[in-house]
C-alpha cells in the first residue's frame, strides 16, 4: 500500500534537506569540472606555444637549405646527382625533426618547472579571469546552501547530514515505519547498531558538508608567482 506523504511535514522537511545536499554536491562537482576545463585549456595553450617555438629553428634551417645552391630549388645537378640530393635532403629533414623535438621538450619542461612563469601568467590571463569568476559563483552558492536553514540549523544531526543517511530516513517514512522525524532518527540509530553495512555508510570519514566548509575556509584566489 502506497503511503501519501504529501502532508507529512517531517517527510517534506527531509525532502528539502536532501535537495540541499544534492545541490551542494552538484555545485562542488561543477566547480571541480570548471577547474579541470581550465587546466585542459592551459595545457592546450602550453602545447601551442611549445609547438610554435619549436617550429622556428627547423623552418629556418629547411628554408636556408632549400633556397641554397645545395637544395632542391637551386641545385644545378638535379638530374645527374639525384641520389646525393635525396640523401642530403633527408639528412637535413631528420636534423630539423630532432631540432623540433628538442625545442618542444625543452619549452614544455621549462613551462612545467616554472621557468616561464612570466609568459605563463600573460598566457592564462583571460582564462584565469573566466575561471575565477566561475569559481566565485560556485563558492557563493555553496556558502548560501551551507547557511540555509536545512543545513546550518538542520533538525537532522550533523552526523546524518549526508545523501545516504537522509535517504534512509525517508525510507522509514515511505515504508510506514515512522511518521515523525524523531522516530525515524531513533530507528536509524538502532539500525546502525545492528547493521555493520549501515554503520559503514554512516562512518565515511569527513562528510560532504565538512569538506565543503574546509574548502571555503582555506580558499584563496588562484594566482601565478612570476619568477624573472
Amino acid at each position: 500500500m502506497e503511503i501519501n506523504l504529501d502532508n507529512n511535514q517531517d517527510y517534506q522537511y527531509c525532502v528539502k534537506v536532501l535537495a540541499a545536499l544534492n545541490e551542494l554536491e552538484a555545485n562542488r562537482t561543477a566547480r571541480f569540472e570548471s577547474k579541470r576545463a581550465f587546466d585542459d585549456d592551459m595545457n592546450k595553450r602550453r602545447s601551442l606555444i611549445a609547438f610554435l617555438c619549436a617550429c622556428v629553428l627547423p623552418l629556418l634551417v629547411l628554408g636556408y637549405y632549400f633556397l641554397s645552391e645545395y637544395g632542391v630549388i637551386r641545385s644545378n645537378n638535379l638530374h645527374t646527382d639525384m641520389h646525393t640530393l635525396f640523401t642530403r635532403t633527408l639528412g637535413i629533414v631528420v636534423i630539423a625533426a630532432f631540432m623540433f623535438i628538442g625545442v618542444y621538450v625543452l619549452i614544455s619542461g621549462m613551462w612545467d618547472k616554472g621557468k616561464l612563469n612570466a609568459l605563463k601568467s600573460k598566457t592564462q590571463a583571460s582564462l584565469l579571469q573566466k575561471y575565477e569568476g566561475e569559481k566565485e559563483a560556485f563558492n557563493q552558492r555553496s556558502q548560501e546552501i551551507l547557511d540555509s536553514e536545512y543545513i546550518k540549523n538542520s533538525r537532522i544531526p550533523d552526523k546524518y547530514l549526508s545523501v545516504n543517511m537522509v535517504n534512509m530516513l525517508m525510507r522509514y517514512f515511505k515504508k510506514g515505519h515512522a511518521t515523525f522525524l524523531q522516530s525515524a532518527l531513533t530507528m536509524l540509530d538502532m539500525d546502525i547498531e545492528k547493521s555493520k553495512y549501515i554503520q559503514s555508510m554512516a562512518d565515511v570519514g569527513d562528510s560532504l558538508i565538512d569538506k565543503e566548509k574546509e574548502y571555503l575556509n582555506n580558499y584563496k584566489p588562484y594566482s601565478v608567482t612570476v619568477k624573472l
